[in-house]
């Protein structure tokens, strides 16, 4: 589930931008570097998972906890019209956070038991 955290922190560092100016380095490296090739967007995933899979277990879990938390911080700081009201960057957020758990609705769930039990 690391490249899940990958995303989140790659919203993080767009919504930090966006609150100080209208573009998103960020955003347009990661869609560039997303859209360079078919399988591009795997490459990404599977280069993240292997990062989070090196990490301590400590720091991927304080990760978890953090990166949501942070991003909606700094989302209340951006302007409404370079996120809520800007078709583009809002499909970003969206695609990097809420539509992206619902694409592992299967995997949190099987977290969320394993860490309540």
């Amino acid at each position: 589930m690391g490249h899940m955290i990958v995303w989140q922190e790659a919203a993080l560092a767009t919504a930090k931008e966006l609150a100080v100016g209208e573009a998103s380095p960020t955003m347009d490296r990661l869609n560039a570097e997303w859209d360079a090739s078919p399988g591009a967007g795997d490459q990404m995933n599977a280069e993240a998972i292997a990062r989070f899979r090196a990490m301590p277990i400590d720091e991927v879990r304080r990760r978890f906890r953090e990166t949501a938390g942070e991003l909606r911080g700094y989302l209340t700081v951006v302007p409404e019209a370079r996120w809520i009201k800007h078709a583009t960057h809002q499909e970003w957020f969206f695609g990097e956070t809420t539509e992206h758990y619902e694409d592992h609705e299967t995997d949190l769930r099987a977290i969320l038991d394993a860490a309540s039990q």
